[in-house]
């Protein structure tokens, strides 16, 4: 089909409103399905641009969480320490004796 058909020169039609109607309805669906494949190229490249940038976020919540992680596990390594270093000395200076006294002193031993 050419275009002189739609005029309906060559294609025998007797109604030229007819061959014009047909050429607008023939337009409509030509410009409906070029917009939903943009749309949907468009989508796809939202979604995929999303999807990277979700996944840079992740990594870099992972590495600052894993940081984090390992600050607060030597505060509290260095805490217990300073207890413990704490206690073995408030005990001696109470009792005057080793600590290792002081349980045998609990146990009855």
């Amino acid at each position: 089909m050419t275009t002189r058909c739609f005029r309906g020169e060559y294609c025998q039609d007797d109604d030229p409103r007819e061959a014009e109607n047909r050429e607008i309805s023939l337009y409509l669906i030509f410009t409906a399905e070029a917009v939903i494949l943009a749309s949907a190229v468009l989508l796809f490249h939202v979604c995929v641009t999303h999807r990277r940038k979700m996944r840079q976020i992740r990594r870099t919540l992972k590495t600052y969480l894993e940081k984090k992680l390992e600050e607060l596990v030597e505060i509290i390594y260095k805490d217990e320490k300073k207890d413990s270093e704490f206690g073995k000395s408030n005990t001696q200076s109470l009792t005057g004796q080793p600590p290792n006294a002081e349980s045998e002193m609990k146990t009855g031993t």
